[in-house]
Formats: C-alpha cells, structure tokens, sequence
C-alpha cells in the first residue's frame, strides 16, 4: 500500500512511472440504467467496429482477490506498459459490473460471476478499452462510459454515461473534468461507500498516492479541482485502474493529497 505522505520528490519519480505507463497504454432491463435527471436512456445498437482497435498484450489473469462479499479485483501485468493493471468486480442490486476488465481465465471469471447476472462493462477512461468489448460480447451486455470514450463507436452495445448518472439503481458515476478523455470515477454507497476511479488517481509502491501527472490532463488544475467532488461521498475503500486499493480511511487520504495541493 503506499504511504500517506505526498512529497515533491516522491512525485516526481511517481511522474517518471506514470509517463511511461500512460504513454503505452443480451441487453439489461432499461430499468437499470437513468440519467442525472431520471430519464431512462435507450441503448444505441452499434455495429460498426472500430477502426483501428488495439490489441491488449496484457497476460491473462489466473485469479481473483474477493476484497468483500460484492467487491473484487484481479489484474495482471501488460509488457506494452511495464506494470500491472487492475479491473473491479462490483456486485449491485442490479447484477455484476466489469469495471475497466483485463481476460481472466474462464474458470476463475465463473467463480468471480458466480450466479449473478452481468449487469454490464463500465470503462472509466479513453485509455481503458482492455478487454470491455470481448466482455460485452461474451455476457451480450452494452458497454458503459462517456461518449467521447468511443467516439468511432463499437460492435457491442453502448450507453454514453455523464456525471451524476447511476448504472443499476446504486453506481453513481462521477464526471473527472480536466483529466484524460472520458474520465470518470464510480460511487457505491454500501458497506461505508467505495470509489473506483481511472486515471486521475494512482497507487503505486513505492511512489504511494498521487495525481495524474499534468503533461497527460487536458487541465490539470481542473481535474485537481473536479477530484474534490470525491470529497461528497462517503468511502472507506477506493479502487483503481493503476495500483493497489486503498481498503480503509480512503476518504481522509484523498483528503490530505488534495489539501497538500493548496
């Protein structure tokens, strides 16, 4: 776990190992899904592919963590960026969400679903594509991420999300302004709250908890500020796409990074 201090030096060798990280890089009942306002938005049923599509090199993860009953993560390194990457299991009363997913083994991708029925893939940035399509396809649910995430669309079902929108009745998803395209963050609310955000937040040993560095934002002081909307929500734990989970006093250490940017 990295340590609560945040230091200028520390930031910067966290900067050099970000850099290279960042530079390689059946439909469900409408009901699950409203916008901010409460209108249900239909799926788009896209079919064309997309242009270009990358192929992850990543390794295919053997297992999983289960960090809590509805909570789980696995990941695995990808050579493309020399690191791990990381993909959450949330379980919701909605069914199961696939948040930024790597392959995982079959056998161990049964156990992590078990019975639940996939809710659908929730992709928190532009850079996250990984394996959301090749799960969509396989569970025949739509991908969820902001519309400029997908901006040549795709083969599965999509469904652009925005800040204050919640997926499944109880996923509240939390634009990040200022960050990388399509940035967003999730909320969920049970068991004192959990955050799992993209890449505007980052854990790494031993460089700890920092900020995405700003060569990479489109407004880095605006995603410093956007990122005190996090602030609103109650969360023990927080997840995420590049490093290992916070699992306690989450909140407070979001609070000391932000307040040590003053």
């Amino acid at each position: 776990m990295g340590s609560t201090g945040v230091n200028s030096s520390g930031v910067r060798r966290g900067e050099r190992l970000y850099n290279h990280i960042y530079t390689k890089l059946r439909q469900p009942p409408l009901s699950l899904y409203r916008s901010a306002g409460g209108r249900i938005r239909p799926a788009a049923n896209l079919s064309a592919s997309r242009s270009a599509p990358m192929v992850s090199r990543v390794k295919t993860a053997s297992d999983f963590d289960r960090i809590a009953p509805y909570l789980a993560l696995w990941h695995s390194y990808d050579p493309a960026v020399k690191a791990e990457l990381y993909s959450t299991c949330l379980l919701t009363c909605g069914g199961a969400c696939l948040i930024d997913p790597i392959p995982l083994e079959s056998e161990a991708l049964d156990e992590l679903v078990g019975s639940a029925r996939v809710a659908g893939i929730i992709v928190t940035s532009s850079n996250h594509d990984r394996a959301s399509s090749r799960f969509a396809e396989k569970f025949s649910v739509p991908i969820f991420a902001p519309s400029e995430t997908f901006p040549d669309k795709t083969q599965c079902k999509f469904r652009s999300v925005a800040d204050g929108d919640e997926i499944c009745d109880e996923l509240r998803v939390i634009g990040i302004e200022g960050a990388g395209p399509g940035e967003i963050a999730l909320y969920h609310p049970a068991d004192n709250g959990t955050l799992i955000v993209g890449d505007a937040l980052i854990n790494f040993e031993p460089y700890g908890f920092i900020f995405l560095p700003g060569k990479y934002c489109s407004n880095e002081k605006e995603m410093r500020q956007s990122l005190r909307k996090l602030l609103d929500y109650k969360a023990e734990r927080m997840l995420f796409a590049h490093g290992m989970p916070i699992l306690s006093g989450a909140r407070d250490r979001l609070q000391r990074l932000l307040d040590s940017d003053l």
